[in-house]
């Protein structure tokens, strides 16, 4: 045919086109300001490619600050309450005590015994001078100042407390400015004034007790509640806290759930968003004749029975399908061990609870293709790009190309930050998430897949409209 491409042709402008694409995700955005740094492509690249590179860059540009103005729903969180963090004396290196801690160590950084990443460790312990702790870390830090962990504080070190560079010049003045915002308003500071987030859907951890009233700050944060607590062993402390709350000894099985449900209905009515599940090796098939046998071993003294916990899991999603409640999932093994975290093991749970909806968290990292594709499989499951810029921006761009490739765009959740001391670094996340997306769409766009109209309306769905529809918010 007179118009059709001959084969190399086609290769010849396929390989240039990917040639832009890879030269645009390189460039890196200023953040809010309208401008971006880097070099434009060069002529001989717009021609070779066929595209127009300027064009490519501009609607990268447009499409970033169009996301900026979206009232965004941020859809997974660990962030303390404020009065928490507003209580600690917060420093600089706070904001590195979570994701970075990991890559500290994975660095080469040895630690004292007890430290650990997600929670206490050198980075928090003010006890011992800043001075000191600062000459520890650094020359770690200048270790993983490339990666993506780092990067979030790095833009939030640059765009709320106006530190351009963090050194060994600058470490004390990001600490004072820190200290200075660290009190009440902060998290409306960060989350609303500065992010345009709506609202943070925040977990429950363990770790805060069962605290059925979150505060909310007026909205800006939602409680979640983290699941483990009542299927998976140890379920002996929520077993006596919900004996106090609703006057009564449990010594079965049945008492249990038919109190579970009462408990949980009434977190789903008191605003909680969503019920936490980890999809951790594979489940078995609920046997409830069997778990009654051994319930009370579960509870006290206390020993792991993965039959109990079927059954209970197995009541739980049965009731979220019937509240239209949402069972958030956490896929992928980042920072923890792969074998365990295997995102194949949600097939079992999507197939068998057809009616309930299954939010998958992480894109499953590093399982990206899998988790894709049982998103494509399952009407009951959608995507949760949570956390993932954090992890690695190219994966994550990557894997946005191949869920438009495969997914229908009204099952893709765009963000959530996934933090916990560090509020701040929710900002940074956030940023890196609009870089992200927007580079998708506009290598997209470049290819002819898409208009410039078409990637708004993907970037106002998996910011805000398919969270709000997903989570019922």
């Amino acid at each position: 045919m007179a118009n059709s491409l001959d084969r190399r042709k086609f290769l010849k402008n396929t390989l240039a086109a990917s040639t832009v694409g890879v030269g645009a995700a390189c460039t890196s955005f200023q953040a809010g300001t309208g401008n971006r740094s880097g070099n434009p492509a060069t002529s001989t690249t717009e021609s070779l490619a066929g595209y127009n590179p300027t064009t490519m860059d501009r609607n990268r540009q447009v499409l970033f600050d169009e996301m900026a103005g979206i009232r965004t729903l941020d859809c997974h969180q660990h962030l303390w309450p404020e009065s928490e963090r507003v209580a600690v004396e917060a420093d600089i290196l706070l904001l590195f005590h979570t994701y970075a801690f990991n890559d500290l160590m994975s660095a080469g950084m040895k630690v004292r015994p007890g430290d650990h990443g997600h929670g206490q460790n050198i980075l928090r312990d003010t006890d011992t001078p800043l001075d000191e702790r600062w000459k520890f870390v650094s020359p770690w830090l200048d270790q993983i100042k490339y990666g993506t962990s780092y990067r979030a504080t790095a833009i939030a070190l640059r765009d709320l407390y106006g530190i351009n560079e963090l050194n060994d010049q600058t470490y004390r003045e990001a600490s004072e400015k820190i200290r200075a915002a660290n009190k009440p308003g902060l998290y409306r500071w960060v989350l609303r004034d500065r992010s345009n987030i709506r609202t943070s859907l925040v977990q429950n951890l363990v770790s805060l007790g069962y605290v059925e009233n979150l505060p909310t700050h007026d909205g800006v944060l939602t409680p979640v509640y983290g699941g483990p607590s009542c299927y998976q062993y140890p379920i002996g402390p929520l077993v006596k806290h919900l004996e106090e709350k609703f006057g009564g000894p449990i010594h079965d099985l049945d008492t249990y759930l038919e109190i579970l449900t009462r408990f949980l209905s009434g977190l789903r009515e008191s605003g909680f968003a969503a019920f936490k599940y980890y999809a951790t090796k594979p489940r078995l098939v609920p046997d409830y004749d069997a778990a009654r046998k051994v319930f009370m071993e579960f509870v006290d003294p206390g020993q792991p029975h993965p039959i109990v916990e079927a059954v209970i899991l197995d009541h739980v999603f049965k009731k979220a399908a019937e509240w239209d409640w949402t069972v958030s999932v956490h896929c992928g093994g980042a920072y923890m061990d792969t074998r365990t975290y295997d995102t194949r093991y949600i097939i079992d749970t999507v197939s068998r609870y057809p009616e309930t909806r299954f939010d998958l968290f992480h894109l499953g990292v590093p399982f990206t293709r899998e988790i894709i594709y049982i998103a494509k499989m399952y009407a009951n499951t959608t995507l949760n790009l949570c956390w993932c810029p954090v992890l690695s921006e190219s994966m994550t761009r990557t894997a946005i190309n191949e869920i438009l490739d495969a997914v229908p765009v009204n099952k893709v959740i765009a963000f959530g930050g996934d933090y916990a001391g560090d509020v701040e670094n929710t900002y940074g996340c956030l940023v890196m998430t609009r870089e992200t997306l927007a580079e998708a769409l506009a290598e997209r766009i470049a290819l002819g897949r898409l208009d410039l109209d078409d990637a708004r309306q993907i970037s106002r769905m998996w910011f805000h409209d398919n969270p709000e529809k997903i989570y019922r918010i």
